[in-house]
C-alpha cells in the first residue's frame, strides 16, 4: 500500500521511502509512533526538515483516511554517495500535552470544563476539545488543584477518576470518554505492537 507523507504542510511523498515506514498504534493514552526514511538525492533537504515540524500520514488515494499526525521528534543523517537519508521518528499530538503545563485550582466542576479551561490556561488551541461526538462529560468535582500539571497528567489524573479513556487523534481531535464508546474509522486494527506498513 503507498501512502502520502506531509511534513510541515508539504508533499514529501517524492521522497519517502516506503518500505521503510514503522507505525506503532496503541489504544489509549499511550504515545503512537512512526518511524521512516527520507530519500534526499541532492540534499537540499538537510536544512528543511528538523525536530518540531508537523507529520501527517495519510492514504494516497484517499486524504479523509489518515494514519498518523504528529510531530518529529528525532532526525538521523546517513551520507549515501552524493545524497543523504534521514531517518526520522515521531511522536503523535500527545507529546504537545506532555510539555503543555498549566496551574489552576477547580470548584464544583465538570471534567469537560476542567479539560476545556486547562488548554486554555497551557495556551494549546490547536487540538480540538469540544467536540461533542469524542468528548464526554463524566463527572462534577467539589474541587481539584493542579500546579504546574502537564495537560497528559491532568487528563490521567481525570481518567483514573472517571474510569474514561483520552487520547489524540491523527486529526487533532481529544477524545475522551467512557472505553465502550471508543471506535476507530481506521482501516488498520488498533494493537499494542509495530505494523509494518510495507
Amino acid at each position: 500500500m503507498q501512502l502520502r507523507l506531509y511534513i510541515n504542510n508539504i508533499d514529501r511523498t517524492a521522497n519517502l521511502m516506503q518500505d521503510s515506514i514503522q507505525l506503532e498504534q496503541n489504544i489509549g493514552n499511550t504515545i503512537d509512533t512512526y518511524e521512516f526514511t527520507i530519500w534526499d538525492q541532492y540534499r537540499s533537504l538537510r536544512d528543511i526538515i528538523y525536530e518540531g515540524l508537523d507529520v501527517i500520514l495519510e492514504s494516497y488515494t484517499d486524504p479523509n483516511v489518515r494514519f498518523f499526525g504528529g510531530i518529529i521528534t528525532e532526525k538521523n543523517t546517513s551520507i549515501i554517495g552524493l545524497g543523504l537519508l534521514y531517518n526520522i521518528v515521531c511522536q503523535d499530538w500527545r507529546t504537545l500535552l506532555d510539555k503543555a503545563t498549566f496551574r489552576y485550582s477547580y470548584s464544583n466542576s465538570t471534567d469537560l470544563a476542567i479539560i476545556q479551561d486547562a488548554f486554555t490556561q497551557a495556551s494549546i488551541t490547536e487540538i480540538v476539545t469540544n467536540h461533542s461526538s469524542y468528548t464526554k462529560a463524566g463527572r462534577t468535582f467539589a474541587r481539584l488543584d493542579f500546579a504546574g500539571t502537564s495537560l497528559s497528567a491532568m487528563l490521567d489524573t481525570l481518567t483514573n477518576m472517571t474510569g474514561f479513556i483520552w487520547y489524540v487523534d491523527a486529526y487533532k481531535n481529544l477524545h475522551y470518554h467512557p472505553f465502550h464508546h471508543h471506535h476507530d474509522t481506521s482501516i488498520f486494527e488498533l494493537t499494542d505492537v509495530v505494523a509494518d506498513l510495507s
